[in-house]
């Protein structure tokens, strides 16, 4: 859905937003917690 969504988005010139959402998502988001998972709570790669 992100792929269709951001693909739409592109076509009407419009990709600043999908960007940031996505920068925001895997850095801010999705990182921490999966070092937070897979490091402090001994989970590895199940916690990635």
């Amino acid at each position: 859905m992100q792929t269709v969504g951001s693909g739409c988005l592109c076509g009407l010139k419009d990709t600043r937003i999908p960007m940031l959402a996505a920068a925001f998502g895997y850095w801010v988001i999705g990182f921490p917690t999966g070092y937070t998972l897979a490091f402090h709570f001994c989970l590895g790669g199940r916690g990635l």
